[in-house]
């Protein structure tokens, strides 16, 4: 759901370093602007141009979405046959991560491995990776208790399934690789933003569930 406060204390979703939220009468300012029920999961939205993606799970399928600001309105629909579970089940159901938006294109991770980039205006595929593929993961499968059938990796440590958000740095997309121990094992990988193509890999230490981020350290 959206909600926007009456008397302008928030504007854009950004609060200025100087104001107080007052939480005893947060509630009672708020007004629902609209409402829009969605799939399971656990990524945020990524908001550009009046228009927020997220991923959620809808049956069997892993889905990138598109809504419009304003009215909640779905614009478009990516949806990859994936489903995500852990083994043991205390993780619960759907995608983990958040998707990147860059120079009109959507770049999504989904829990079990699929790198997808999309059209920003229509959800078209532009590329596609298979990050098991690459790295040598093995999916175990699981009955989710919901009458799917849900995928895990097998022979990792990753139980909880992809949660890392893509970064997008010098025209490539990285995201966190792992896999099992070994010679595919990478912790990063690097992808062309444009075709999608591997250019580096880097690394190799097991990742966990953080988004690589670009720093300066020791200057």
């Amino acid at each position: 759901a959206i909600y926007r406060l009456g008397n302008g204390d928030i504007e854009n979703g950004v609060v200025a370093a100087s104001r107080q939220i007052d939480t005893e009468s947060f509630a009672e300012k708020c007004r629902i602007v609209w409402k829009q029920p969605i799939g399971a999961g656990w990524s945020g939205f990524s908001v550009r141009n009046g228009f927020a993606v997220t991923m959620e799970q809808r049956g069997d399928q892993e889905c990138v979405t598109c809504y419009e600001i304003a009215t909640g309105t779905l614009k478009w629909i990516y949806s990859h046959s994936a489903r995500h579970r852990d083994k043991m089940g205390l993780g619960r159901t759907g995608p983990r991560s958040t998707p990147t938006i860059h120079e009109g294109n959507v770049y999504a991770v989904g829990a079990v491995g699929n790198l997808v980039c999309l059209s920003g205006a229509t959800g078209a595929v532009i590329w596609q990776q298979d990050l098991n593929q690459l790295l040598g993961i093995t999916l175990g499968e699981v009955d989710d208790g919901d009458g799917f059938t849900a995928r895990y990796e097998e022979n990792t440590t990753l139980a909880w399934g992809r949660s890392g958000a893509p970064l997008i740095v010098d025209n490539c997309v990285v995201v966190p690789g792992g896999g099992p121990a070994g010679t595919t094992r990478a912790t990063l990988l690097a992808f062309d933003a444009q075709t999608g193509e591997l250019k580096w890999r880097g690394g190799d230490a097991m990742i966990a569930y953080g988004s690589p981020v670009l720093a300066t350290v020791s200057g």
